[in-house]
């Protein structure tokens, strides 16, 4: 059930990846506190961007978790995570919510089903913006190698209404990842997000995360 723990970072959505758990049966424990450190770089064409972030999260109890995060483009987003329903070690429900300084909005909800050494998930949820309202729906596959490597494969549905002129868009989005898993403190991941419905660039990210003994 080990490497289970890794392979979550990859297979839910992302959307909230990487602020939701890295366990079904086990999230973090209350006053654990995680450090996260990301950097992202977006290519589209002739046009590219890269950004850092620096993160924390922190477990108000064995079933909710908190999270803040502040990226170099002066925004910065508090979050929260909370397992709503866990009828084993292999099924899970978690629900999701999170406010950005750009007065963004979102919450969701996200399924797991895990048969070692795979872990099938989809998350759900709405994020409404000052621009839009997007519904997005992302199911994922994800796979553990070993105890150190897992590797996943999703798709990202979104359906985006425009709040201006009310006009409507969907997109699909292809997203890879791998998640090495240096230490039961220290994790790596790396992933790859590209646009295969309408294609209007890719993204590469790569997040380091360090948990703090209490």
């Amino acid at each position: 059930m080990r490497k289970l723990r890794y392979i979550l970072l990859l297979a839910i959505s992302s959307h909230a990846m990487a602020d939701l758990p890295l366990e079904i049966d086990v999230l973090p424990d209350k006053n654990d506190l995680t450090i996260e450190l990301s950097a992202d770089y977006f290519n589209a064409y002739s046009a590219n961007n890269t950004s850092q972030a620096l993160g924390i999260r922190y477990g108000l109890t064995n079933n909710t978790e908190a999270y803040a995060r502040a990226t170099n483009g002066d925004n910065a987003t508090i979050g929260i995570n909370s397992k709503l329903f866990s009828g084993s070690n292999t099924t899970a429900l978690l629900g999701f919510a999170e406010l950005s300084k750009t007065k963004t909005k979102m919450v969701g909800l996200t399924a797991y089903l895990s048969s070692d050494p795979i872990v099938l998930s989809t998350t759900t949820g709405i994020q409404r913006s000052t621009t839009n309202d997007l519904w997005f729906i992302n199911p994922a596959l994800g796979f553990a190698v070993n105890n150190e490597i897992s590797l996943s494969a999703g798709l990202n549905l979104n359906f985006i209404q425009s709040s201006e002129n009310s006009t409507r868009a969907s997109q699909t989005q292809l997203e890879l990842g791998i998640v090495y898993s240096v230490s039961e403190e220290r994790t790596l991941n790396l992933k790859v997000q590209t646009d295969i419905s309408d294609y209007t660039g890719s993204n590469i990210s790569l997040k380091w995360l360090h948990k703090l003994n209490p």
